[in-house]
Protein backbone atom coordinates (compact mmCIF):
# COMPACT_ATOMS: atom_id res chain seq x y z
CA UNK A 1 0.00 0.00 0.00
CA UNK A 2 1.48 3.28 -1.12
CA UNK A 3 0.75 6.51 0.77
CA UNK A 4 1.55 10.17 0.23
CA UNK A 5 2.70 12.00 3.33
CA UNK A 6 2.35 15.78 3.53
CA UNK A 7 4.71 17.70 5.79
CA UNK A 8 2.63 20.87 6.08
CA UNK A 9 3.33 24.24 7.71
CA UNK A 10 0.96 23.22 10.50
CA UNK A 11 2.89 19.98 11.13
CA UNK A 12 6.21 21.85 11.18
CA UNK A 13 4.83 24.40 13.64
CA UNK A 14 3.34 21.72 15.89
CA UNK A 15 6.52 19.61 15.97
CA UNK A 16 9.14 22.36 16.06
CA UNK A 17 10.09 21.61 19.68
CA UNK A 18 10.73 17.89 19.14
CA UNK A 19 13.73 16.76 21.17
CA UNK A 20 13.79 19.94 23.26
CA UNK A 21 12.59 20.78 26.77
CA UNK A 22 9.02 21.83 26.11
CA UNK A 23 5.42 21.38 26.98
CA UNK A 24 3.03 19.59 24.69
CA UNK A 25 1.15 21.73 22.19
CA UNK A 26 -0.91 18.93 20.69
CA UNK A 27 -2.78 15.88 21.88
CA UNK A 28 -0.66 13.76 19.54
CA UNK A 29 2.57 14.89 21.21
CA UNK A 30 3.74 13.40 24.48
CA UNK A 31 3.12 15.71 27.42
CA UNK A 32 6.46 15.06 29.10
CA UNK A 33 8.96 17.72 30.11
CA UNK A 34 11.28 16.73 27.30
CA UNK A 35 10.52 14.94 24.08
CA UNK A 36 12.92 12.67 22.24
CA UNK A 37 13.85 13.03 18.61
CA UNK A 38 12.19 10.24 16.65
CA UNK A 39 9.17 10.14 18.92
CA UNK A 40 7.55 13.46 18.06
CA UNK A 41 9.22 14.70 14.90
CA UNK A 42 7.16 15.81 11.89
CA UNK A 43 7.25 12.39 10.19
CA UNK A 44 6.33 10.49 13.36
CA UNK A 45 3.56 12.97 14.15
CA UNK A 46 1.84 12.12 10.86
CA UNK A 47 2.35 8.35 11.05
CA UNK A 48 0.91 8.20 14.55
CA UNK A 49 -2.48 8.66 12.94
CA UNK A 50 -2.10 5.06 11.71
CA UNK A 51 0.50 3.62 14.11
CA UNK A 52 0.18 5.33 17.53
CA UNK A 53 3.45 3.95 18.96
CA UNK A 54 5.72 4.48 15.97
CA UNK A 55 9.13 6.16 16.03
CA UNK A 56 11.19 7.51 13.16
CA UNK A 57 14.80 6.66 12.47
CA UNK A 58 16.99 8.22 9.80
CA UNK A 59 15.99 5.66 7.17
CA UNK A 60 12.72 4.07 8.32
CA UNK A 61 9.66 4.29 10.54
CA UNK A 62 9.29 1.58 13.19
CA UNK A 63 6.78 0.41 15.75
CA UNK A 64 7.10 -2.01 18.61
CA UNK A 65 5.10 -5.20 18.51
CA UNK A 66 5.69 -7.03 21.76
CA UNK A 67 9.44 -7.50 22.04
CA UNK A 68 10.02 -6.96 18.34
CA UNK A 69 10.53 -3.77 16.33
CA UNK A 70 8.54 -3.79 13.08
CA UNK A 71 9.57 -1.66 10.10
CA UNK A 72 6.50 0.24 8.92
CA UNK A 73 8.13 1.89 5.92
CA UNK A 74 11.54 2.76 4.52
CA UNK A 75 12.11 6.47 3.99
CA UNK A 76 13.33 8.08 0.77
CA UNK A 77 16.75 9.77 0.89
CA UNK A 78 15.09 13.19 0.64
CA UNK A 79 13.20 12.50 3.88
CA UNK A 80 16.39 11.38 5.64
CA UNK A 81 17.91 14.69 4.56
CA UNK A 82 14.86 16.55 5.90
CA UNK A 83 15.19 14.72 9.26
CA UNK A 84 18.86 15.67 9.48
CA UNK A 85 18.02 19.33 8.74
CA UNK A 86 15.10 19.28 11.19
CA UNK A 87 17.19 17.69 13.96
CA UNK A 88 19.96 20.29 13.64
CA UNK A 89 17.71 23.36 13.37
CA UNK A 90 16.28 25.65 16.02
CA UNK A 91 12.51 25.59 16.61
CA UNK A 92 12.09 28.83 14.66
CA UNK A 93 14.06 27.45 11.70
CA UNK A 94 12.09 24.19 11.85
CA UNK A 95 8.81 26.08 11.55
CA UNK A 96 10.16 27.87 8.44
CA UNK A 97 11.24 24.73 6.55
CA UNK A 98 9.49 24.54 3.20
CA UNK A 99 6.51 22.14 3.31
CA UNK A 100 6.80 19.09 1.06
CA UNK A 101 5.29 15.69 0.45
CA UNK A 102 6.69 12.27 -0.28
CA UNK A 103 5.51 8.76 -1.03
CA UNK A 104 6.20 5.60 0.94
CA UNK A 105 5.22 1.97 0.64
CA UNK A 106 3.99 0.29 3.82
CA UNK A 107 5.82 -2.97 4.46
CA UNK A 108 4.04 -6.31 4.54
CA UNK A 109 4.75 -6.48 8.29
CA UNK A 110 3.05 -3.11 8.77
CA UNK A 111 -0.01 -4.25 6.83
CA UNK A 112 -0.35 -7.18 9.21
CA UNK A 113 -0.74 -4.70 12.10
CA UNK A 114 -3.60 -2.65 10.65
CA UNK A 115 -6.72 -3.43 8.66
CA UNK A 116 -7.66 -1.75 5.41
CA UNK A 117 -10.79 -0.48 7.17
CA UNK A 118 -8.65 1.25 9.80
CA UNK A 119 -6.54 2.88 7.07
CA UNK A 120 -9.62 4.04 5.18
CA UNK A 121 -11.09 5.52 8.36
CA UNK A 122 -7.92 7.52 9.08
CA UNK A 123 -7.54 8.70 5.49
CA UNK A 124 -11.12 10.01 5.41
CA UNK A 125 -10.24 12.81 7.82
CA UNK A 126 -6.47 13.16 7.52
CA UNK A 127 -5.02 16.29 5.97
CA UNK A 128 -1.51 14.82 5.92
CA UNK A 129 -2.00 11.25 4.64
CA UNK A 130 -3.57 10.11 1.38
CA UNK A 131 -3.58 7.21 -1.09
CA UNK A 132 -1.04 7.45 -3.90
CA UNK A 133 -3.05 5.18 -6.15
CA UNK A 134 -6.68 4.12 -6.04
CA UNK A 135 -7.23 1.13 -3.78
CA UNK A 136 -9.80 -1.48 -4.75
Amino acid sequence: MKLRIKITKEVLETTKTCGLACSSNSLKLKSSETTKQGENCAVTYIFRELFPTCITGMDAIYTEYGEKAITIAHLPVSVSEFIQLFDTSSPNKRARIKPFDFEIELTEEALELITIEEVVEVLKTSTTLEWCTPQF
